[in-house]
């Protein structure tokens, strides 16, 4: 079986099969799998926000806006909302309890806007 060097019968330097050409089925699965996670880990990350902020547990609800929400908008690529809730932590002090609430609480809102969006 003889072959026209190192390509297969058929195929030369530069040229595609047949369907190949478009977006690949691998590529349009990996998004939708994707998009699946995200979804599913702003429903976890949501869900231990509003239990924090329902117990005012303030040392649980900086946790959470530092490190799972944070991370969560960066590989949403929501970089404002991310700087927000490391805001929350890294800025400054806050004047009070009931002021560090009122921004955890517009976090908050603006991840149930998300979520209502991708569901």
């Amino acid at each position: 079986m003889a072959r026209d060097g190192p390509f297969p019968r058929g195929f030369a330097p530069g040229t595609v099969s047949k369907g190949s050409d478009t977006q690949s089925m691998l590529h349009c699965t990996m998004n939708h799998a994707l998009q699946v996670s995200d979804r599913l880990e702003l429903d976890d990350v949501l869900g231990n926000l509003l239990y924090a902020r329902r117990e005012e547990d303030l040392g649980r609800l900086a946790h959470i806006a530092y490190w799972d929400v944070r991370r969560w908008a960066r590989r949403a690529h929501l970089e404002s909302l991310a700087e927000r809730a490391s805001d929350l932590i890294i800025r400054h002090p806050h004047p009070s309890r009931s002021a560090f609430l009122e921004k955890v609480d517009g976090v908050i809102h603006e991840l149930e806007a998300i979520r209502l969006g991708l569901h």
